[in-house]
């Protein structure tokens, strides 16, 4: 059974971080924190501890079994993503009303940017390229020579947080409208793309088996809970349900 780290709200408004079963069971707190990402294999996570409202901080990391924690970077800075091998962290850095997403060594060091006006970093299964959003679309880039592609061209819907899938073929993510937000899904052979779900979401992660974890609520006025969607037939279940607003599913390699 799988595991997924959930990020939730107390009653005093501070941001905490959970590790849950994959069927939403056993919750187990970790840490105050948000947005938290596990390293491949889960034994050590990173996490932002907030200093502003859109949830930009200063990078921690903690190693789950001795639960010794350390800040490793930053300030205004967001979304640590760990590389597939375990060796560098993508992360995004905003100030003055501009972004960049930056990669620096697990330890915190030589840290570089990657690409400019960039947000919501997230490595391909093989970690050789990073897709993120600019603007209203999704692109990806080689790490290597720097090259871009241009995956959406939707000038309508605000198009954000990319997520690969474990095989590489798919990327998951969210399209903002003006009443609710999408999950939609990009064939990377192909270019289609289709709507999978209506969702009042902010992050999206795939599983093991090829599911997809995002944030739901029926409407405005109830809990945000987690849900996981099939993508090839576009059912979805409920995983959690408590009396507290969980977010930023992230599932556990």
């Amino acid at each position: 059974m799988g595991k997924i780290l959930v990020a939730a709200q107390k009653e005093r408004g501070r941001d905490v971080i959970y590790l849950v079963n994959s069927d939403g069971s056993d919750p187990v707190f970790i840490t105050n924190g948000s947005v938290p990402s596990a390293s491949p294999g889960g034994r050590n996570i990173t996490y932002i501890i907030p200093e502003h409202a859109d949830n930009t901080g200063s990078i921690w990391i903690m190693d789950l079994r001795t639960k010794q924690a350390k800040r490793l970077y930053g300030l205004n800075v967001c979304y640590p993503r760990w590389s597939p091998d375990g060796r560098h962290i993508a992360f995004e850095y905003v100030a003055y009303k501009r972004s960049g997403i930056y990669l620096m060594d697990t330890n915190g060091n030589n840290v570089l940017e990657l690409v400019s006006d960039a947000r919501n970093p997230a490595w391909s299964p093989d970690g050789k390229y990073i897709a993120y959003s600019n603007g209203y679309d999704i692109y990806s880039m080689n790490i290597n020579n720097k090259q871009t592609r241009r995956l959406t061209n939707t000038r309508e819907l605000k198009e954000k947080f990319p997520a690969w899938s474990q095989d590489g073929r798919y990327i998951a993510f969210i399209t903002q409208g003006q009443d609710t937000d999408n999950i939609e899904i990009i064939d990377l052979k192909s270019n289609k793309k289709k709507v999978l779900a209506q969702c009042m979401c902010s992050h999206i992660s795939w599983t093991g088996n090829g599911m997809i974890l995002y944030e739901y609520r029926s409407d405005r006025l109830t809990n945000t809970q987690i849900a996981v969607i099939d993508p090839a037939t576009k059912t979805t279940r409920t995983i959690t349900v408590c009396d507290k607003d969980l977010w930023w599913p992230e599932w556990v390699k």
